[in-house]
């Protein structure tokens, strides 16, 4: 992957110990237009967003064939649109009540 040197690039990471080392660190320092956030320490919530990207990334992108930018938001947002055609993933059909008496 390249960018040019104007751009920023923004990182999420775990507050995992290993990216906090002075290596790291002195690193980042090295190379400013590298920014990361460190995601917040008990937030469960965002494994299901990371979940979501797999799914985008493993059903889409990974051995998709895209000629420019364009290309590659067209199929992101055509899997969106499939996405949110179907509540449950697994079967496609919406999630019964297992307490309902139908």
């Amino acid at each position: 992957m390249s960018f040019r040197a104007a751009h920023r690039c923004i990182w999420s990471w775990t507050n995992y110990g290993a990216h906090r080392t002075p290596e790291v660190k002195l690193w980042l320092k090295k190379h400013p237009r590298f920014v990361v956030h460190f995601v917040p320490t008990r937030s469960s919530w965002l494994n299901l967003i990371e979940r979501w990207f797999d799914e985008l990334i493993k059903k889409r992108i990974r051995r998709g064939s895209f000629l420019d930018v364009g290309d590659l938001i067209a199929a992101i947002e055509e899997f969106l649109a499939a996405w949110n055609e179907k509540p449950n993933r697994s079967s496609g059909k919406p999630q019964s009540n297992p307490s309902s008496p139908n």
